[in-house]
Order: structure tokens, then sequence, then C-alpha cells
């Protein structure tokens, strides 16, 4: 009996929820919250100030000073918020301890997203905070005429979890894209898929799947991936969807992962599917040199990741028993084995392991990073001279 995998397309539908802990609230979502608030700002710490350093009373003041002002009009460079003493706060009381502290998010650099003002009557002198780390803190104006002297209230008994949940300047820099219309992060929750809409049909058990403009024609079509043979389908009107794979010159191409990028510089998308490559042309895919590797075990996944900062697109692969091997590219098409040179063949690199992987930046430096899945996880941090090294971590991954 043929096995068939019949491939679909699915899309997704806007359900809410008002549990305040629940797997996506949108109440605390960036595209609601931006919605709500007359003005949306982002601001560093200059300094925190206590006053009274016990810890039942902890009152002083914090400065900010304002960066981006990502929605409203908001004219003063600099922000006040007094802190009261504990006891005329009014704070309720939360199991956790030092995370809700205001005093602790009030680090010297660090960077607050201020929503202010709900554009509701009641709530026009409100102002709530996120300061990183699931941190959410309120408090408001005390006075109209001086929009930019806060008085503390509370830290909230609420978190925001599901679509955004990071960094408190990755908040900032999504709310400036929503601000000039760039934004692509998924910033509004789903919870819930439907419409499927079958776009094909594999000959085998389906691998790695792309989508990507594969005809120029504006439209995403899709590449999928299977042991059996790989199958393009072109998406020739709105999810209308016709199976390309011998007009594209794919006929009897197999393989469990695929990936596209420029890697001749001729302006075209090539296609990598596992260790093969095919160059577009105007006509379609014309499989070229295979990349050399010294590797011979079986392929976990490859994909095209830009490893040393050159601009081209590299070649990384995972073997199964074989830890990661890396191809760097010359820009003209031309790929060479550099896993020994990268240090991805040490041993502290999982040279036996057996995972996918995943590119980053994980210390802000501004090289790529790895993380590399396999034994308990690891991080694979790039230094100065190129070579990569395990990051010790705690971190759960297993």
């Amino acid at each position: 009996m043929k096995s068939t995998t019949v491939l679909t397309a699915t899309f997704a539908v806007v359900l809410t929820t008002t549990a305040a802990r629940a797997l996506v609230n949108p109440l605390l979502q960036p595209i609601h919250l931006y919605d709500r608030y007359n003005v949306v700002l982002a601001a560093t710490v200059v300094s925190a100030d206590l006053t009274n350093e016990n810890e039942d009373v902890e009152s002083g003041r914090v400065t900010l000073k304002v960066s981006t002002v990502c929605k409203g009009v908001f004219g003063a460079k600099e922000i006040v918020i007094n802190v009261p003493a504990k006891k005329d706060r009014g704070e309720p009381e939360h199991d956790a301890n030092d995370e809700w502290n205001i005093w602790d998010a009030a680090v010297k650099g660090r960077t607050f997203v201020a929503f202010v003002g709900k554009k509701r009557r009641r709530g026009a002198d409100k102002v709530l905070l996120y300061c990183g780390e699931q941190q959410w803190h309120h408090a408001r104006m005390a006075d109209k005429a001086k929009p930019s002297v806060w008085t503390y209230e509370s830290a909230s008994a609420q978190v925001m979890v599901g679509t955004f949940n990071g960094a408190s300047s990755r908040l900032a820099d999504m709310l400036a894209d929503a601000a000039n219309g760039t934004a692509f992060f998924p910033a509004v929750p789903t919870v819930r898929l439907n419409r499927d809409v079958i776009v094909g049909k594999l000959p085998g058990g389906s691998g790695g799947v792309a989508l990507f403009d594969v005809d120029g024609d504006g439209d995403l079509d899709v590449l999928a991936c299977s042991a059996k043979g790989i199958r393009a389908f072109l998406q020739e009107g709105p999810m209308r969807f016709s199976d390309a794979t011998a007009k594209l010159g794919l006929s009897g191409v197999s393989g469990v992962s695929c990936a596209l990028a420029d890697v001749n510089d001729d302006g075209r998308s090539d296609l990598l599917v596992d260790n093969q490559l095919f160059l577009k042309t105007a006509r379609g895919f014309l499989k070229t040199k295979t990349p050399v590797s010294t590797q011979d075990k079986p392929l976990r996944v490859s994909s095209f990741v830009e490893i040393n900062g050159d601009g081209n697109p590299d070649i990384l692969l995972s073997h199964v028993g074989g830890g990661l091997t890396a191809l760097l590219a010359d820009g003209k098409g031309g790929f060479t084995d550099a896993t020994e040179q990268l240090g991805l063949a040490a041993d502290e690199c999982g040279p036996g392991g057996n995972g996918y992987f995943a590119p980053g930046e994980w210390n802000g430096d501004g090289r790529t990073d790895l993380y590399y899945a396999t034994g308990r996880g690891l991080i694979l941090v790039q230094d100065a001279k190129g070579r990569f090294s395990p990051f010790k971590h705690k971190l759960a991954f297993d």
C-alpha cells in the first residue's frame, strides 16, 4: 500500500480569555495595550534613590530619561516617579516577594516601557509600567498639569505571558515597530487554529517545510520534504496551490529538510535539500556540486546560517551521532568545511550529538551563537576569533 502524507496549511483565529495567568492573556498583550492607552513611551532608569531603606518602608524616587515616544504626545525628557512608603501605597499581598519590588526593577540603565493614560475617562491618570522579567507596576499622574511626575502605587499580581514575556528593551523595540508600521511580531494572541487548506500530497512521511516566494509573484509558495521525494507547490491564486515539482526541475529529489538563500549573489534564492544544493535559474532549479563534507553519518537536519559575519549564507548540518558540521560560503556558490576551525569538532561541543539546532544571538556581542539540542542542551557561544565553546548554564533544557 502506497503511503502518502497530506500537506495542509492552517490559519489562526483569535479567542480571548480573562484569566490573569492564562497561557495567553489578551489583556496584557502589547498590541492591545498600545491601543488602549493615549501615550506609549520607553525610558531608561537614570537613578533610584531610597530616602528610607527600611524594608518595611522603602520610600524614595526613581528618575527616568525618556528615549522613545511610540504613541501620543509627551514633551518631557525626564520622568520622576515618587515612591511612597510601603504602608501608604496600599499594595496587595503577593505570594512572591522580591520580584514585586520596584527597587529591584529600577536598575540604572534598565528600560521601562510605560503606557500612560487609559482612553476611558476613569483611567486618564493611570500609568502601567513594564520592567522586564514579566514585571508589571502601577503608577498614576498625581497632577495632570505635571504629566511627567508620577506616584508609584503597587506591583501587579498579573504577569504577561504567551505572546511576549521577554526583556523590556525588546518590548520597546516592538512598540516602536508598531508606531512605524513595521511590526512583524505576532502581537495578537491565538489559541485556536482552524480552516485547514489542503496544499497537496507527499509520497511519504513529511519532513521539513519552507514557505517562500519561489516564483517571484509576491505570494508564498510551499516546499515540502520527504525521504521519498520532495514537492514544490506554487500558489497561483489566494490559497490555490499547484504541484510544480517537475516544472522547477526537482523531480526525483528527496530529503528531510530544506532551506533557501542566495548563495552566489545573483539575486535569486537557491535551494538546499539536506546536503544537496540547487541553484535557481530563470526556468527553475539546477543541481550543482554538493558542498564537500567529511561527515558520513545520516543527516538529521540542515539549514543556511550566517555563521562568521561576512554576510554570506553558510551551511550548518546536524548528523545522527555525528554532531554539527559547518560549511563556510565564499559568496560565489562554493563552500569549505570549517567544522574544526570553528571549534565545533571539540569534545565539549557535542561531536557525537544527535539533535536539532537553532542559531541566535545569545550574549549581545553581535556574533552568531547556536543552541544545539543534544544531551541536556548546549548553548555554543562564538568568540572574537570565530570559535564556538559551550556556555555554562543551569537551564533545564532536557
